[in-house]
Formats: structure tokens, C-alpha cells, sequence
């Protein structure tokens, strides 16, 4: 994936959260990437990563989703 496609994601990210969108709402998760190769999925997970990080950034200091994400159990 290009640095910036990465840059993209991680824009829209951002903008997500300012629109008041999940940290679940990662359009990643829900896209239909080829998962054929190790470089596909190493890009996927770059993308969903890229996207992570531009909401969180927009997030710092917004208590209620981060006590929400605590709430939620992965295991």
C-alpha cells in the first residue's frame, strides 16, 4: 500500500471521529480486499491501522469512547 493511500485512511479516520463514528465503524473491516497473499493481508492490516490511529489522534482526550472500548471484551 502507498504512503499515500496510508495518509488517506488515516484522514478519513480522523474525520470519522469528528463525525461522531465508531472506532468499530472502520470501513477496513468491511471491504472486500483479496486475501490471497502475505503482502494483501500485510496492506489490509496497514489500512485498518492507518484508519485506527487518525480516530484515536482525533480522539485523545474524549473520555466516553475510550471507557466504551474498555468495555468491550476481546477474549
Amino acid at each position: 500500500m502507498q504512503a499515500s493511500d496510508l495518509i488517506g485512511l488515516e484522514n478519513s479516520g480522523t474525520s470519522a471521529r469528528r463525525d461522531g463514528s465508531s472506532y468499530f465503524d472502520n470501513p477496513m473491516f468491511r471491504s472486500a480486499v483479496p486475501m490471497e497473499t502475505e503482502r494483501q493481508i500485510y496492506d489490509w492490516h496497514s489500512g485498518c491501522v492507518a484508519w485506527a490511529s487518525g480516530w484515536l489522534r482525533e480522539d485523545a482526550g474524549r473520555d466516553e469512547a475510550l471507557y466504551s472500548l474498555m468495555k468491550v471484551r476481546y477474549w
